[in-house]
């Protein structure tokens, strides 16, 4: 008995015999396109709601078209409180209650909308100057990349002004993204910069991301779960991968199913999704990363135990006889 406590102790504290992995980066798959002509309109921005529904920008017919988890239409919302959305960048984004900000290049301005699609407040603010992505933070504060002159400004929840962000290392900032740890993850187009600026929740500079080597007129940025950045770049039909440290990973997609890209976003399962400017549609780029189930991993770890049981009890009967 005292042997299968041991055997069971080695099995249990032998980390290199038993483990669970997971990938480092998702493994994205082009798995088809959403949306037409018929429901979008020289799209720019998008964002997924916690159910999984798109919105997406309409910039030439200040509109938002909303699409179902399974990439059907569902409905379009409209207003007087939409000036040309974004216009520019993708300039929307999604609160933990569903309600949409909405970015408007056009007359400086940043539009609410409840989770009905009905309109709910306009932010005005002399800190606005043609602000274009949008991104909110953990807390509900909203953070706003103004690409007129080259600012972030910062509003709380109830949509009081709080701070703006200027730093020589943003330039005609547009895409705008947050990490779990509060750090802020900017696109700069202007002068073909080509880099990606990070701020920390204090909005200080930390660190420049990217060069002209993989990043192409980049917009769009979006995190996923583990960190990863993913960036739209609608200069040359790509999106550029890099990981938490800042290093480039990979690039995914192409000119074969995107389409100068600005908008992107990413769902809960870490499915990535493109605007694409060039032709009215969304790409789906799905996650096919794979991870053991706890159920395989626990029947694999009890085989594992009863092997060695088995093994030993017949050693030591073969032995007594």
């Amino acid at each position: 008995m005292n042997r299968i406590l041991q055997i069971l102790s080695l099995v249990v504290g032998g980390a290199a015999i038993l483990s669970i992995t997971s990938p480092a980066q998702a493994a994205l798959t082009f798995s088809g396109t959403i949306g037409s002509s018929s429901n979008l309109n020289a799209i720019y921005g998008i964002a997924i709601d916690s159910s999984g529904d798109l919105y997406v920008e309409n910039s030439l017919n200040d509109t938002i078209s909303e699409f179902n988890s399974a990439g059907n239409f569902v409905a379009s919302i409209s207003s007087s409180n939409l000036n040309e959305p974004s216009g520019i960048a993708y300039g929307i984004a999604i609160d933990s209650s569903g309600d949409l900000y909405v970015t408007n290049v056009e007359d400086n301005t940043i539009s609410e909308f409840n989770s009905a699609g009905n309109f709910v407040a306009s932010i005005s603010n002399s800190n606005l100057h043609a602000p274009s992505g949008i991104a909110i933070s953990s807390s509900g504060n909203l953070y706003v990349t103004n690409i007129g002159s080259s600012t972030i400004s910062e509003f709380n929840s109830a949509g009081n002004f709080v701070a703006s962000i200027s730093s020589s290392n943003l330039n005609e900032p547009v895409g705008i993204a947050i990490s779990s740890s509060g750090n802020l993850y900017v696109t700069n187009t202007g002068n073909n910069t080509n880099t990606i600026s990070e701020f920390n929740s204090a909005g200080n500079f930390v660190a420049s991301i990217g060069s002209s080597s993989n990043l192409n007129e980049p917009h769009g940025i979006a995190i996923d779960s583990s960190g990863n950045l993913y960036v739209a770049n609608y200069g040359n039909d790509t999106i550029s991968e890099f990981n938490s440290a800042g290093n480039f990973v990979a690039t995914i997609g192409s000119s074969s199913n995107l389409n100068h890209p600005i908008g992107i976003a990413i769902s809960s399962s870490g499915d990535l999704y493109a605007a694409n400017y060039g032709n009215n549609t969304v790409s789906e780029f799905t996650n096919s990363s794979a991870v053991p189930e706890p159920s395989s991993v626990l029947g694999g770890f009890t085989a594992a135990v009863l092997g060695l049981v088995l093994r030993w009890r017949k050693r030591s009967s073969t032995a007594l006889k």
